[in-house]
């Protein structure tokens, strides 16, 4: 700001004089307009726009806090930027999150935006464990596994392969969709040996193979 002043007295006003000054900068508006996009398993870009009002100083950094999959309120470490924008990563597969922003000047950090709710996708499930044999006989062998990471999506199946030639070639075992972790495999050849693995199912699509199971039928 400008001012000037001049003194008056009973013949009149004197001549000004004159000056300036300005007014201390203060913390900035809230950040508004938060979105999300490029949301995967595991990360989603956040953006927002920037203040109305950045306090008569300019915004230097912005503060980015995440909150779920068990985290409290914790800020994402990045370099500072002005951007308006950033993307947070190391999450967790089909999991809510809340994030906010704040907005910093020289003065400080302004006070904490409304929350943004964003759920990442989930992830093909990981490999079935533990195969085992239950039984098994001349021609029929059961086996048993343990069910695997969903990775946030249920299971809808399992695909359960063979193989006869030392695992050159796998073929797929023909059944009904199923979720039951083991399967009754028939019209097996006797004194033979066979080579099993499984892989699980969800909505993403089939996930990692499991180990094999070595079976020699009697």
């Amino acid at each position: 700001y400008q001012v000037r002043v001049a003194a008056i007295n009973s013949d009149g006003r004197g001549g000004y004089a004159y000056g300036n000054f300005t007014t201390l900068a203060i913390i900035p508006n809230i950040p508004i307009g938060l979105s999300s996009e490029n949301i995967t398993n595991n990360s989603f870009t956040l953006d927002w726009n920037a203040p109305n009002f950045d306090g008569g100083s300019e915004i230097t950094d912005y503060v980015v806090e995440v909150n779920g999959g068990g985290m409290a309120w914790k800020a994402i470490a990045h370099q500072p930027s002005s951007n308006t924008y950033l993307t947070i990563t190391g999450l967790q597969p089909a999991t809510k999150y809340s994030v906010r922003v704040k907005a910093i000047n020289s003065i400080g950090s302004s006070k904490v935006s409304a929350t943004l709710a964003v759920t990442t996708k989930p992830q093909a499930p990981s490999a079935p464990s533990g195969l085992a044999i239950k039984s098994v006989t001349s021609t029929t062998v059961t086996i048993t596994w343990l069910a695997p990471i969903s990775g946030g999506s249920k299971i809808t199946d399992y695909l359960v392969e063979y193989s006869s030639d030392q695992g050159e070639t796998w073929i797929p075992i023909n059944r009904a969709p199923s979720t039951t972790p083991n399967l009754v495999i028939k019209y097996l050849k006797t004194k033979t040996n066979y080579l099993f693995r499984v892989t699980a199912k969800n909505s993403v699509g089939y996930g990692s193979v499991s180990g094999s199971l070595a079976v020699t039928t009697p």
